[in-house]
């Protein structure tokens, strides 16, 4: 009965988001059955590694039980500082050897020991420059021992591990699985370029997508965690407080309002942290851009927990200068209930997508 869901975690600093879905190959869709999301125990897990193991093992065995949750095939996804994504271009090979050159490449510029990583490579195009055959390709390079302790809970969790995919390939995957994704009720693309921005509660992570492909990925630092932090300091309030205030309360497209000092703090406080994201964002928009002259971001879709302050798309449309949507609705998920917001699970989902 179960054979054909898979359960699906996403692990974070603050939240543990867990799903179990369907995967529906013919036609393209992801059937979501039941998604939940529950803290993350404190001190048990920081930069996409799980330090007390036994703490995460308990707190989502029990909410596995709970919610009658009962899929066996486990997926996890990561996002960690510790991962290196790179595009690099290489003599046409076969994949064996194209392996082999990539391991080589990524030495000679990373201070790292290859043997303590796990590297993984994706071809993008095929091309040819002054009359070679060429390849650009994608490699991922990430930590085994982060890896095995994902390995370590699915075992302990009597789960069957399937994948360990990170989060910038995971919303790739959703935004490219169908030739006829629809985001929001507009048609997306395939051809176009567009950045994904995932404004999580420790990172933001800018993706760009061009052509079907992930051509770039960064890892920038200070999340909403660092936004509800200030507005704590500010207001001698706890952090989980602060977090309320914030949705309940900011509105970035406001203008000042003296009459209710709270909420002007509240909006000054974000304003603040968001125009630092933002400058962060446009720097790594122009690199990208110097980079690739040929393409033009024509899209920026965002999501993720801070995603939810209001009036956060406009705000940075009005900087940026490109259209800016929140991702509220894509027409290849299929949710049976709406216990918990879309944009909060996307990479939980999108890691079940195996090309």
């Amino acid at each position: 009965m179960f054979d054909n869901k898979f359960v699906s975690f996403d692990i974070g600093t603050k939240n543990i988001k867990i799903i179990e879905a369907r995967l529906m190959g013919k036609s393209k869709k992801i059937i979501v059955d039941k998604a939940v999301l529950i803290d993350t125990p404190e001190n048990s897990f920081k930069d996409g590694k799980i330090s007390d193991i036994d703490t995460i093992k308990e707190v989502i065995d029990s909410t596995l039980r709970k919610d009658d949750i009962k899929a066996k095939k486990a997926f996890c996804v990561s996002k960690s500082t510790a991962v290196i994504n790179r595009i690099i271009t290489l003599p046409l090979a076969k994949d064996k050897e194209l392996e082999e050159l990539a391991k080589y490449e990524i030495e000679q510029y990373l201070p790292i020991n290859l043997d303590e990583y796990i590297v993984k490579y994706k071809k993008i195009e095929d091309f040819e420059a002054l009359d070679e055959k060429m390849c650009s390709i994608s490699v991922t390079v990430y930590p085994k021992n982060t890896a095995k302790g994902y390995w370590n809970l699915m075992k302990e969790l009597k789960l069957d591990p399937m994948a360990l995919d990170v989060s910038f390939n995971c919303i790739a995957k959703l935004l490219t699985y169908s030739p006829d994704t629809v985001i929001n009720k507009k048609n997306y693309r395939l051809e176009e370029t567009a950045a994904v921005i995932d404004l999580g509660h420790d990172f933001i992570e800018l993706s760009i997508i061009s052509g079907g492909k992930l051509l770039f990925t960064k890892i920038l630092q200070g999340g909403g965690g660092y936004l509800d932090a200030n507005i704590a300091s500010q207001l001698f309030i706890e952090e989980n407080d602060a977090e309320e205030k914030k949705i309940q309360l900011c509105d970035l497209n406001e203008e000042s309002n003296l009459n209710y000092p709270e909420a002007e703090m509240i909006r000054y406080c974000a304003k603040i942290v968001v125009e630092r994201w933002v400058r962060d964002i446009e720097r790594m928009l122009d690199y990208f851009k110097n980079k690739n002259k040929d393409k033009t971001i024509s899209k920026i879709y965002i999501y993720g927990g801070s995603s939810n302050i209001k009036g956060i798309d406009r705000f940075l449309e009005n900087i940026l200068h490109i259209p800016v949507e929140v991702i509220n609705q894509i027409n290849s998920i299929a949710m049976d209930n709406d216990d918990i917001d879309i944009k909060m699970i996307l990479n939980a989902i999108g890691t079940i997508i195996r090309l």
